[in-house]
């Protein structure tokens, strides 16, 4: 796995890759293999220096390179760095961490160490630092990493935590990215020691050096305590002024925004915003982005959605600026600022039109939306984009736009993605009851095809009166993943008699339970027509089969307020024989007894006891009967109709008989 690149002589070396590692096996092989595409194309060396590993990581590291060294760890990050430095024998010296990995398009990185002009133009560089925060979501900012110098004899890493290199003029920018996953470890034990090592290190240089916002900045983000964070801020506020703090005084103004907003010190905070724009090097700064993102978080506090409009538009400006190259990137190589990225770009316009929707600007929310690629959101991200979308089309009423968006999705061939489009047009349609018609038929006249087209087809012709059994049927069986949107379809399969026993044996045990609810939700008739199908068809061949009619049965039990008392009653009856044989078919009947009951499930006790209930009752046990229902009220409390239901049946043949 060493480079394929080799070199004669010392002074043939282009780049010296410089690393201090411990313990870091489980990030260290990625990240060397990464570096291999550029070490296998520039004169280079790598230098890895191992502070006290335990584990695998040298071992790994010596898969790729034979200068390893160990150095004894001294509390000081620039020392072990300047031991691996002063190895170093290429013209320029790159660092970087064992969980940053190099992106696989290097070529501008690997075209500028191949041309003297270039290398010898520059004396140091910097390169993107994408650091991620959530692995599920992939939110990052953006950081241009100041990493590369030209080697001469006064370079040395300075700062025993935050170690850093000099920044010589010219500076050069690559546009290559590192991606940087050392923020998702969440571990509280982690986290808590890595602050007890690099607190004391940041105490010991702020005293040496009171004045460096820097190093105060540093402290601000390592307190855990409000308190002290809002102490060294206002320490560093009054550092602003002084020559050798002016790069730095962008990003903490905006750290400090950041900590007022958070406090709820609102005019603090807008204080930190109107600091930033009176500064002669502020409208030119990419750190713009940040003050405009933040600004209209705290509007949004407020509701003041057109204002928040207003700050989120001056941002997408500002954006543009920045990747046309307009905007002064220095503050990058101080800060991580948020909106730089592309995926941050397209989060912050899910943002946007959710401000438009609220202020009821749907059209131009939907233009908005047309511009975002549903294809690189993540699953949160389209969580976001389609609660917009349902607001957008719940004010609007135009469906066939909602049609548009599910053929859209569906096109990707992603079925979390489909589901989660199948679930927001479920819910919709189960939701907004008044509004079906016009929604089906919106849907309908879209001209998108796909499966919940063609079950809208079938409402509406269910509707019309048309016999649609056979269709329905082709349906049924064509659909392979039942967990989302097909709620309507077990409903129609029910108001038309048609068997779902293959249906059921491809349903998981959550999916078998989760229709029910959805449908009673959204009709009003489910407790009766739930009653009628299980009488007329038979669904008693499976143990699974058995479960998704007493399903079917306890969500029309828990719904039948409505119905009249034979109605009532057929039901009930229906649901406690059905419960019976299901709990007396997946339990051994020898070994259910009142003393082991309580370790089943609530509705198989509730079940249990029923069956001992009418049990007694056919041996004209009236008090066991009475005891029996009693106890399975007790142990159910969601039964409480149906047990009450039974009992003034009780009382009411007791006083005729009497």
């Amino acid at each position: 796995m060493k480079s394929n690149l080799k070199t004669k002589r010392d002074n043939d070396i282009i780049l010296s890759i410089g690393m201090i590692v411990k313990n870091e096996e489980k990030h260290l092989d990625k990240c060397l293999s990464a570096l291999q595409k550029l070490r296998d194309n520039v004169l280079n060396e790598l230098i890895i220096v191992d502070t006290g590993s335990t584990d695998r990581t040298k071992e790994i590291a010596l898969k790729y390179t034979d200068k390893v060294y160990d150095f004894e760890w001294v509390n000081d990050f620039a020392a072990a760095r300047n031991f691996g430095l002063k190895k170093a024998k290429g013209k320029w010296f790159m660092f970087l961490d064992a969980d940053e990995y190099m992106d696989e398009d290097c070529s501008e990185m690997i075209s500028f160490f191949n041309m003297p002009e270039l290398y010898e133009k520059y004396n140091s560089a910097s390169y993107i630092i994408r650091n991620y925060s959530n692995p599920v979501t992939g939110t990052s900012t953006d950081f241009l990493g100041s990493r590369l110098v030209k080697l001469t004899p006064e370079v040395e890493f300075k700062g025993a935590i935050h170690e850093h290199l000099p920044a010589y003029n010219p500076h050069g920018y690559f546009g290559t990215v590192f991606h940087h996953y050392g923020y998702i470890k969440n571990d509280p034990e982690y986290l808590k020691k890595r602050n007890e090592r690099n607190m004391p290190l940041m105490l010991k240089e702020y005293e040496e050096n009171p004045d460096d916002l820097r190093i105060i900045s540093m402290i601000i983000d390592g307190c855990n305590d409000m308190d002290k964070k809002i102490f060294y801020l206002e320490k560093g506020l009054h550092k602003l002024d002084l020559q050798e703090n002016y790069y730095y005084v962008n990003s903490f103004l905006l750290r400090a925004m950041k900590i007022y907003s958070k406090i709820k010190n609102y005019s603090k905070a807008d204080e930190m915003f109107e600091k930033f724009f009176s500064r002669e090097n502020g409208r030119d700064s990419v750190i713009i982005m940040s003050f405009f993102l933040q600004k209209a978080e705290n509007e949004i506090l407020f509701d003041n959605y057109d204002k928040a409009v207003e700050y989120l538009n001056k941002y997408f400006d500002v954006y543009k600026q920045y990747k046309d190259g307009k905007l002064s990137v220095i503050d990058l190589r101080m800060e991580c600022i948020d909106g730089c990225s592309e995926h941050e770009y397209e989060s912050i316009k899910n943002i946007y039109i959710g401000c438009l929707c609220e202020l009821k600007r749907f059209d131009e929310a939907h233009e908005c939306m047309q511009e975002i690629d549903i294809a690189k959101l993540k699953i949160p991200e389209l969580k976001k984009y389609l609660a917009n979308y349902r607001s957008l089309f719940r004010q609007s009423k135009n469906y066939i736009h909602a049609a548009k968006l599910y053929g859209k999705i569906l096109s990707l061939n992603d079925n979390d993605k489909t589901g989660l489009v199948l679930f927001m047009l479920e819910e919709y349609y189960k939701e907004y009851e008044f509004e079906r018609t016009e929604f089906i038929n919106g849907m309908i006249d879209s001209g998108v095809e796909g499966p919940y087209i063609e079950l809208m087809k079938l409402v509406r012709d269910s509707n019309d009166g048309v016999d649609i059994s056979d269709r329905l049927t082709e349906f049924i069986e064509s659909v392979d993943n039942w967990k989302d949107g097909y709620s309507e379809a077990i409903y129609l399969a029910m108001k038309h008699n048609v068997d779902l026993n293959d249906a059921i044996a491809g349903m998981s045990h959550d999916v078998l339970k989760s229709h029910f609810p959805i449908i009673a939700e959204g009709h009003s008739d489910y407790a009766l027509t739930a009653t009628k199908y299980c009488e007329n068809i038979n669904l008693t061949g499976s143990i699974k089969s058995m479960l998704w009619m007493v399903s079917a049965l306890e969500t029309a039990v828990l719904t039948s307020q409505k119905l009249l008392a034979e109605e009532r009653r057929e039901l009930y009856d229906l649901f406690l024989c059905t419960l019976s044989d299901y709990v007396l078919n997946i339990y051994n009947p020898d070994l259910l007894n009142p003393e082991d009951a309580d370790v089943l499930p609530e509705l198989h006790r509730f079940g249990y006891y029923m069956t001992l209930a009418f049990t007694a009752k056919n041996n004209n046990d009236n008090i066991a009967y009475i005891r029996m229902l009693k106890e399975a009220l007790r142990l159910c409390e969601p039964m409480k109709d149906l047990v009450s239901f039974y009992l003034s049946e009780f009382e009411e043949e007791l006083k005729s008989n009497n």
